[in-house]
């Protein structure tokens, strides 16, 4: 017989079972895997879920460098520069002679500019600053820049950046803060005491330029004793900036406001008051603010509105200071669109579907230009048919050119339009469909100012299946001297090939390939190295490439100027599900194994740079069978790991051989 004491015992210990068997709680989440998991979030996009993941492994492990790393990109990429500073930071103090910080010095060194040397000052007297007003000097009557004037409330050094991009123009004299909460009563509020000295009040007001928009929407608001004088409409990154002029004459207090409104806010953003300024009754109309004295800096350094005009020729768009939408990652050193390698793109790797999703591009043309060009299409790669995507370009909101879908491997549509007086040209790209994440192009986009003849082939192609003119190519006297057409592998080739490894592991399912894949993908990400791309070996290639056979890999690397390829052998690749028994419960498990041995080769002297092994074995286990993954996903996410870490180790030794 059952007695209760026996029935409690029995329920109690099943409840124990079940807790030890649970699929969630077999396995305890690492550090490690939660910065794998934000990875895969980021690539999608999804900063907020990224961050709170890679936060999670911060707390299971407070010194984890690469943590910190990711978790900076993140901030980078949503706009949170102070937050993305502090994690950089961070990287180099848990490990600083680390890859990790190694490329936090390159963020920071890039979000933290060098502030420029001052210029001597008289200390025959003390600062103008420093002496009471009624000893300074009177100004001269014309316009006065905000930033020049003290201020009663809400501006302090940070306020009043040493330069600020809008719209694609640069200022130096504006006032700039980061909001991240919405609503006016978390808003930015600065006031000044115009004393009755002013008549007029100049401005443009806007969000300032950053790589990606979100949804953040700004709203601008001048009072002049407490009486509205100036409402802007509702901004985004890349829209065109309000102009304020109104008239302050008699007024005392001024006051500008700005905040997010509620409803569009995703990321934080930088609300800028840019070359605000009042003028005295006897100043004339405003007048074009002029940057610092920039003659005797090398043209490079100077900014673009303190450069010579350009020739009268076109001009790529990845030379112009673009609004929103164009970091570094997007202007790619090369890219393969339809057989053809281009050196002046514009490029984005997109993930979801929809143009919700959209990557939208925005440039200021200052009415400058009459013609864009270009070739649109989605990047080469493996996956054909999976991605699905559309092109559209907008010039001051109008549709000019709208694309086909298009697919990977479809022939490019061409552009060319017309854009003359447009200030505001947009360029908008999404997936229709998506089954990967992949690349959307903008090949040779370029605009063409008045004295332009038509656009043309470009005479100076680097040779067959060419697209723009790549780096190696130099002006000399009476035109342009293309590089060779067939590259050869010496010291200073810097392309590293992946052939498809050979598959030993008996699993028909493209094992080799796949791994192979994988390897390319991750070095191509770490951007260290230049990588071939297995189409491009296929098309230099007259048959199939033996995997094993070392002599026909090289001379295949030696057509595409290929510096080191990469050989591999699959020896497993297979999941295998089993039963185990717990005390008296049966619990279902996974296991998925993936197990290559691969070698780095020199293409010039064949000589083997490394030989090395990677393996992983993953494991997943469930009370029933239906709860245990698919096959495919972990094998999957095991191809992932092993690609990641034999990409890390090409790396490495590059590094060692090249010192790079």
């Amino acid at each position: 017989m059952w007695t209760a004491d026996k029935r409690v015992l029995l329920l109690v210990v099943v409840l124990i079972l079940a807790v030890i068997g649970h699929p969630g709680l077999a396995e305890t989440p690492s550090a490690a895997d939660y910065v794998d998991d934000a990875i895969t979030f980021y690539k999608q996009e999804n900063c907020t879920k990224a961050i709170e993941l890679l936060k999670k492994a911060i707390e299971l492990n407070p010194g984890y460098a690469r943590a910190y790393s990711w978790l900076g990109l993140c901030y980078v990429k949503i706009g949170r520069t102070r937050e993305a500073v502090e994690a950089f930071r961070r990287v180099i103090a848990l490990a600083p002679d680390s890859e990790d910080a190694r490329v936090a010095r390159r963020w920071l060194n890039r979000l933290q500019p060098p502030a420029p040397p001052l210029a001597p000052t008289d200390t025959s007297q003390p600062p103008a600053a420093s002496r009471p007003p009624s000893a300074r000097k009177t100004p001269s009557p014309g316009p006065v820049y905000l930033v020049d004037l003290p201020a009663a409330a809400g501006v302090g050094q940070e306020e009043r950046p040493p330069r600020v991009q809008l719209f694609g123009q640069v200022f130096y004299k504006a006032l700039v803060r980061e909001l991240c909460d919405s609503g006016e009563e978390h808003g930015w509020r600065v006031s000044y005491n115009l004393q009755r000295k002013y008549i007029r009040f100049t401005a443009q007001v806007g969000l300032a330029d950053r790589e990606f928009s979100g949804r953040v929407v700004a709203k601008f608001v001048v009072r002049g004793d407490g009486v509205t004088l100036f409402e802007s409409r509702p901004k985004k990154v890349g829209d065109v900036p309000d102009t304020i002029d109104v008239n302050v004459g008699g007024v005392l207090q001024l006051e500008l406001t700005a905040w997010l409104e509620e409803g569009g806010v995703w990321y934080c953003g930088n609300v800028v008051w840019a070359d605000p300024r009042v003028y005295p009754p006897e100043a004339s109309l405003p007048t074009p603010a002029a940057p610092p004295d920039t003659s005797q800096l090398p043209a490079a350094s100077r900014p673009p509105s303190a450069r010579e005009t350009p020739p009268p020729g076109p001009v790529y768009l990845v030379d112009l200071p673009a609004a929103v939408g164009v970091g570094q990652e997007e202007r790619p050193p090369r890219v393969q669109l339809f057989g053809e390698v281009f050196y002046k793109s514009l490029a984005r790797k997109l993930c979801y579907s929809g143009e919700q999703y959209r990557w939208r591009v925005v440039y200021n043309l200052q009415r400058r230009y009459v013609r864009l060009t270009a070739r649109v299409g989605v990047a080469d790669g493996e996956p054909t048919g999976s991605v699905v995507a559309k092109f559209v370009v907008l010039g001051d909101g109008a549709v000019l050119f709208e694309s086909r879908p298009k697919k990977s491997g479809d022939v490019p549509d061409s552009l060319d339009v017309d854009v003359r007086v447009m200030l505001q040209l947009e360029l908008v790209a999404w997936l229709e469909r998506s089954g990967t994440c992949w690349d959307v192009v903008w090949a040779d986009p370029r605009v063409y100012p008045p004295e332009t003849s038509l656009p043309t082939p470009a005479p100076d192609r680097a040779g067959p299946g060419s697209g723009s003119t790549p780096p190696s190519v130099t002006s000399v006297a009476g035109g342009a001297k293309p590089a060779p057409a067939a590259a050869t592998p010496t010291s200073a080739a810097r392309a590293i090939a992946v052939f498809p490894f050979a598959d030993s592991s008996g699993s028909y399912s493209n094992a080799g390939t796949r791994v192979a894949s994988a390897v390319l993908e991750e070095l191509f990400k770490m951007g260290k190295v230049e990588t071939v791309s297995q189409q491009r070996l296929s098309q230099a290639a007259t048959g199939r490439v033996d995997p094993l056979d070392v002599e026909g890999a090289r001379q295949v690397a030696q057509k595409v100027g290929a510096r080191w390829i990469v050989l591999g052998i699959v020896e497993r690749y297979q999941v295998h599900q089993g039963t185990a028994l717990k005390l008296i419960f049966v619990t279902y498990y996974k296991e998925a194994f993936v197990d290559v041995t691969f070698q780095v080769i020199d293409v010039a002297t064949g000589e083997r740079i490394l030989t090395d092994r990677s393996n992983v074995k993953l494991q997943s286990t469930a009370l029933e069978p239906y709860q245990l993954p698919p096959d495919g996903d972990m094998l999957r996410k095991a191809t992932r790991r092993v690609a990641v870490d034999i990409a890390q180790k090409v790396a490495l030794v590059w590094a060692q051989h090249t010192r790079e």
